[in-house]
C-alpha cells in the first residue's frame, strides 16, 4: 500500500493466505522483528472462539502451523471479530460477543505474550447499547485508535432503533474514550444516541451535494466507476455504459427484474447514507414501449419501493406510478400521473419516503411509499436508477440515458 490508501493505483495485488473461519485481522508486531499475526474466528467450532497464526506476509504462508486458540472470550456466545494491540506491554485482544442482534457488544483481555494465555477484563464489556430502549442497538464489532491529538477512540457498527423505522441498515459509530498507560480501555460503555468528543461543540456536518455522474473517471483503458455506486449481484457490463456524461442502461439479457431472488437486474444505486436525504435524477426513455425505468429505493428483491416511468398507452408524453414489493407480496400501484419528462425526485424522511415527477414547471406527488417497508437488517437501503424489459434487447430503441443524477443530504 501507498501513502495514499484511496488512491486506484495505491494497493498491490492482494497475497492469499488460509484461516479456516472469519472476521480475520492482520497485526504486527513492530516490537518483535515486525512479526505478522493473523486472529479470526473458527466458523465450524465457534465455541473455541478466537484463533490466530503466524504469517509470511511475502507469500501467506504460514509460520505457526494450523491456527491455534488463543482465548474463547468471556463466555457470552459467538466470540468473533478479534483486534491485537501491543501497549505498555500487554498484547490486548478486543472481540465481539454476543451475536449480531441486541446483546452485540465488545469484550477485551490481556496477556503479556501474543500467544496468552489472556485475562479478562474485569469491566467487561467495555462498549454496549445503552439499554434496550437507546436510539443506538447492536453494538459491536469494534476497533480501537488514537487521534493525532492523543485522544482514544472506539470505532463499532450499531443500527438505530427506529423500531419499525430503520432503512440505513448497519451504520458506523464513533465512541472516545480513554486508555491510561498500563490499564485497560475505558469508553463509559454505554453508546447514547448523543456522543461528545470534547467540551467543545463539534463542528456541524458538511453539507452534502453531489453530482454523482461527475464521479466517473475516464482512463486510457476504459471508464472507472466510483467507490460507491452498487450493483446487483455479478452485473452484465454489457447492459452499463458511461459516455458523454450521461450513464445509458439497456435491459437485463436474461430480462431480469428488481423482484428476482437471483439474476442480474440492470440497477445501480447509491446507499442512503442519512435518514433525510433527496435523490433527484433525470433520464431519457427508452422509445420500445415494453422497456419501463425509474427510480428505486431498494433494500433487497422482497423489499422495495420503485417509482416507475412509462409511455403513455392513451395519448402523448409520460406516466409516472409507484409500485411496492413487500415480503407479503406486491402491492398494488398507484395511479399513473402525468408527467413532462423523465425528471425523478424521491425524498426520504424518518417514516416515509415521498416521490415526486416534473410538470408545468413544477414537482408533483406520484406517491409515499413507508420506511418501515424497507428497514431491516443489516446492509441497508439504497436509492438509484434501474431498467427493466424483454430478454437481449441492446437496441438503440430500449436504452434508457440517464442525463442527470443528485444526491444531497440535510445536514
Amino acid at each position: 500500500m501507498g501513502k495514499h490508501p484511496h488512491a486506484r493505483d495505491a494497493w498491490s495485488d492482494g497475497i492469499r493466505f488460509d484461516f479456516p473461519g472469519y472476521d480475520t485481522s492482520l497485526f504486527w508486531d513492530e516490537d518483535d522483528g515486525d512479526r505478522v499475526y493473523v486472529q479470526g474466528a473458527l466458523y465450524w467450532r465457534v465455541k473455541e472462539g478466537i484463533a490466530q497464526l503466524e504469517i509470511d506476509l511475502e507469500t501467506g504462508a504460514s509460520l505457526s502451523g494450523e491456527p491455534k486458540p488463543i482465548w474463547s472470550g468471556t463466555g457470552r456466545p459467538i466470540p468473533e471479530a478479534p483486534h491485537m494491540y501491543h501497549k505498555d506491554g500487554w498484547y490486548y485482544l478486543l472481540v465481539a460477543e454476543g451475536g449480531t442482534e441486541l446483546d452485540h457488544c465488545a469484550t477485551i483481555a490481556r496477556s503479556r505474550s501474543v500467544w496468552g494465555p489472556f485475562e479478562e477484563c474485569p469491566h467487561n464489556p467495555i462498549i454496549h447499547a445503552a439499554s434496550k430502549d437507546a436510539y443506538f442497538q447492536t453494538i459491536g464489532h469494534a476497533d480501537i485508535f488514537q487521534s493525532l491529538e492523543g485522544q482514544w477512540f472506539a470505532v463499532a457498527l450499531a443500527t438505530r432503533d427506529g423500531r419499525i423505522n430503520f432503512p440505513m441498515g448497519r451504520e458506523t459509530v464513533l465512541i472516545p474514550g480513554q486508555w491510561e498507560p498500563g490499564s485497560w480501555p475505558a469508553f463509559n460503555a454505554r453508546v447514547e444516541s448523543l456522543m461528545k468528543t470534547s467540551e467543545d461543540s463539534p463542528p456541524p456536518p458538511p453539507q452534502i451535494n453531489e453530482n454523482v455522474l461527475e464521479n466517473f473517471v475516464h482512463t486510457e483503458t476504459g471508464t472507472l466507476w466510483p467507490h460507491n455506486l452498487l450493483r446487483l449481484r455479478n452485473p452484465d457490463d454489457e447492459t452499463y455504459q458511461f459516455e458523454d456524461g450521461a450513464l445509458h442502461l439497456w435491459p437485463s439479457a436474461k430480462g431480469d427484474t428488481l423482484d428476482g431472488r437471483f439474476g442480474t437486474p440492470t440497477f445501480v444505486a447509491r446507499r442512503q447514507t442519512a435518514i433525510e436525504c433527496t435523490t433527484e435524477i433525470e433520464i431519457t426513455l427508452a422509445e420500445d414501449r415494453s422497456v419501463v425505468a425509474g427510480l428505486s429505493v431498494y433494500l433487497d428483491f422482497g423489499s422495495h419501493i420503485d417509482v416507475v416511468l412509462t409511455r403513455s398507452e392513451t395519448k402523448p408524453g409520460l406516466e409516472a406510478h409507484i409500485r411496492q414489493r413487500t415480503p407479503a407480496g406486491a402491492s398494488p400501484g398507484t395511479a399513473s400521473v402525468p408527467v413532462d419528462n423523465g425528471a425523478l425526485r424521491v425524498v426520504a424522511h424518518e417514516d416515509r419516503y415521498e416521490f415526486f415527477g416534473w410538470r408545468n414547471g413544477a414537482w408533483v406527488s406520484i406517491g409515499n411509499g413507508l420506511a418501515k417497508d424497507v428497514s431491516g437488517g443489516f446492509t441497508g437501503v439504497v436509492i438509484g436508477p434501474y431498467i427493466e424489459g424483454p430478454a437481449s434487447n441492446r437496441s438503440d430503441h430500449a436504452k434508457v440515458a440517464v442525463k442527470k443524477w443528485l444526491y444531497s443530504e440535510v445536514a
